[in-house]
């Protein structure tokens, strides 16, 4: 039961982080913004949204965005250390 309620949460939670979801369309606005002000105030509103995620969903831990072109990661919850080449 237990293990059935965290993919469930987890599955509600992917669905948001999604290009489709709430945050994955302030994502799309904040890497299309050319105005720093916008981005600013884009950045304000995911980290926003996904401190909420993450509280009312402890289980999930760790949330990023990671562009794998650039290898570069945004918007994460808690320190990560990227291993260079």
């Amino acid at each position: 039961m237990s293990f059935e309620n965290s993919l469930s949460n987890l599955n509600h939670v992917s669905q948001q982080l999604a290009f489709e979801g709430n945050i994955g369309k302030q994502l799309e606005l904040f890497l299309t913004a050319e105005k720093p002000y916008d981005r600013r105030y884009l950045t304000d509103q995911i980290k926003y949204q996904l401190n909420l995620i993450t509280f009312t969903n402890p289980n999930i831990g760790l949330t990023l965005y990671y562009f794998s072109n650039d290898r570069s990661i945004h918007f994460e919850n808690m320190g990560v250390l990227v291993k260079s080449q």
